[in-house]
């Protein structure tokens, strides 16, 4: 048996119904023409058209594999795999986020009797379509149909989807029983936990949120993945003690986080703040004098930049403060510069081009990374925009409509050759035509069938009389006539009287030979019989394929013309409904790269407004300053007066 998982997190956007649509229309119009997968163990392919799709789908070319089980389906259901490939189909269009369609297979499959593997697997999928669009009663009453088929990692991902629910659904008491099913080391159960512990801190409980959140910090880093998890667990409990002000515990866990790592930046600024509440200002300023070392675009960074001169004021030396406050508003100066350009040149379209893939397989959705267009000015900025969800959905949305442009592309091109195959077929079967309908055998075949009725009738005649002579040899028969000749002379010598003793020999010799070759025609009458019944029902044969044949190609005359009008119309409508798909694709390719757009200069508005602030900010504790050493001044000319 074969379970199949697709990618969990699939394109949903204000667009993702026409794209739905789309995908539809485009699949039909294929379907006319003349996710990473595991395997609980090893499957025979008894079906090569289910074998050509897991083909497509082991490469993540799902378009491909989802058009070979469409066609299957229409014209001859794959056999031999059971529900298999009705799981796949729809497990594929949940992948591309075509809800109705998965959830009607998921749905049609479970009023049947199935297996209870195939029923885990539909359940699981229904459920996590339910979650994906937010339905979470819907989603939690599926998973909880699943009983114990599913594969280890599948499992896991259910528990931590019913601990999600149970959580948003205000029940954190119920989403701990479910992480307590989890094995330990399931990176699951740790995104789970991880989860409910932000969510528990944020409702303030933050007792049980910082236990949950310490057993995710102490996993061990078996790879990025885990390790950025570890890190992101531990960030959440340096903050959370921070707000507690509980410092050691605080700068306990941030120093637990690598140094070269994503959260790393976050985790040297908490680290300041936690030393800074401290007391320990030397300690915090450290901290941060480390983090300003890194590119000032990082916002942990620039906070950095206002919390140094901050600490600096506290211990007692505003002179520097001020010195370290103007820095910071020059580097805020070079960062609004940089900010403005990289807007301009989001505006003038650069998302688009960095989001167009350098990959040849179109079909394939490779990972957006920022090393492949280090040439962009934006995409340093977008780095926390381009890991969110809202983001990696509209991307996925965009690269599916932009494959789905390759192969309308890939459709239109086909079409002239086809029209040329279909104009040279006619010209050829024209000329068959007129080659075969001048054919002189043809009008043989009248005469052929008369004789074959003469050659029944006289077979008629020979099996009813028993007329051996009449199926003698050529020899036999050249015999028979010699006999004949030499009766006729004896006959005549008769009639002339002229019989004599040496002529009653040679009459008497002419019998026994005439007798003797008779017996032998006689005794193989039978299987000679045999034989002309056999060889005249292969006549019959084969003048009835003839016969067939003239009128096959009779119709061939009639009714070809029609036929060829009829792919001619074929193509023709094909070609209409490419070109308006292609009016309707490029409108979505412009809707969503505008879209794309617009969260990117969303994000950098909202980091450009983040550093105004800090700039603001910055001018303010100037200006603080500045009074506070002018009155310092002023007090100190009083005493020195």
């Amino acid at each position: 048996m074969t379970v199949i998982a697709l990618d969990p997190q699939r394109p949903k956007h204000s667009s993702i119904t026409s794209i739905s649509l789309l995908l539809i229309m485009l699949l039909s119009c294929l379907s006319v023409r003349p996710l990473s997968a595991e395997v609980s163990e090893i499957e025979v392919i008894r079906d090569l058209r289910y074998g050509e799709a897991l083909y497509y789908f082991y490469q993540e070319k799902y378009f491909s594999a989802i058009t070979r089980l469409m066609r299957a389906r229409k014209y001859d259901p794959i056999r031999g795999h059971g529900d298999m490939p009705e799981i796949l189909l729809g497990g594929l269009y949940q992948s591309y986020g075509l809800r109705d369609e998965s959830r009607r297979i998921f749905t049609e499959l479970l009023k049947n009797d199935i297996d209870y593997e195939t029923r885990d697997q539909a359940w699981y999928y229904l459920g996590k379509s339910y979650y994906q669009h937010n339905e979470l009663e819907k989603a939690r009453d599926a998973l909880n149909q699943i009983t114990n088929t599913l594969p280890p990692i599948r499992n896991e991902e259910r528990f931590n989807l019913l601990a999600n629910i149970y959580q948003r659904q205000g029940n954190p008491e119920k989403a701990v029983e479910i992480l307590e099913d989890l094995d330990s080391d399931s990176v699951w159960k740790h995104y789970a936990q991880f989860n409910l512990g932000v969510a528990l801190i944020k409702s303030g409980e933050t007792e049980r949120g910082q236990d949950l959140l310490e057993d995710s910090g102490d996993i061990k880093a078996h790879d990025d993945e885990h390790a950025a998890l570890k890190d992101r667990a531990n960030l959440a409990l340096g903050f959370s003690y921070i707000q507690q002000k509980e410092t050691s515990d605080a700068v306990k866990y941030l120093k637990e986080i690598r140094l070269r790592g994503p959260f790393s930046n976050k985790a040297l600024l908490g680290l300041g703040w936690a030393y800074n509440l401290a007391g320990d200002h030397r300690r915090a300023l450290s901290a941060w004098r480390e983090l300003v070392k890194r590119d000032a675009m990082d916002p942990a960074v620039q906070e950095a930049l206002l919390a140094i001169p901050y600490s600096t004021d506290t211990v007692g030396a505003p002179g520097r403060a001020l010195t370290e406050y103007e820095e910071a508003i020059k580097i805020y100066a070079q960062e609004q510069t940089r900010l403005e350009n990289v807007i301009e040149a989001v505006e003038l379209g650069e998302i688009e081009k960095i989001l167009r893939t350098d990959s040849r397989d179109l079909e394939i959705l490779t990972p957006l990374e920022i090393k492949k267009a280090s040439s962009a000015q934006s995409l340093p900025y977008l780095s926390h925009l381009l890991a969110s969800y809202e983001f990696q959905t509209a991307y996925k949305n965009y690269r599916d409509l932009f494959y789905l442009r390759h192969v309308l592309a890939d459709w239109q091109e086909q079409l002239p050759t086809l029209q040329t195959m279909l104009r040279e077929r006619k010209q050829a079967w024209q000329k068959k035509l007129n080659r075969i309908s001048t054919d002189p055998r043809l009008h043989t075949l009248k005469q052929h069938t008369k004789s074959q009725k003469q050659l029944n009738a006289e077979f008629q005649r020979i099996s009813q009389k028993q007329d051996a002579l009449a199926l003698a040899s050529e020899t036999e028969q050249e015999q028979l006539r010699l006999l004949n000749s030499i009766k006729g002379k004896i006959d005549r010598l008769q009639a002339e009287e002229k019989l004599d003793a040496d002529l009653q020999e040679q009459y008497a010799k002419y019998k026994l030979y005439y007798g003797l070759l008779y017996w032998k025609i006689s005794t193989h009458f039978a299987p000679r019989l045999w034989q002309a019944q056999k060889e005249l029902k292969q006549l019959n044969t084969a003048l009835t394929d003839t016969r067939k044949a003239e009128q096959s190609l009779s119709r061939s005359w009639k009714e070809g013309p029609k036929s060829f009008r009829g792919y001619a119309y074929q193509l023709k409508s094909r070609q209409r409904r490419i070109k308006h798909l292609n009016v309707r694709l490029d409108a979505l390719l412009r809707a969503q790269a505008q879209y794309l757009q617009e969260l990117a200069l969303a994000e950098l508005h909202r980091r450009q407004q983040q550093l105004k602030n800090y700039q603001i900010r910055a001018q303010y504790n100037i200006s603080l300053l500045l009074d506070k050493l002018s009155s310092d001044s002023f007090l100190l000319r009083e005493n020195r007066q």
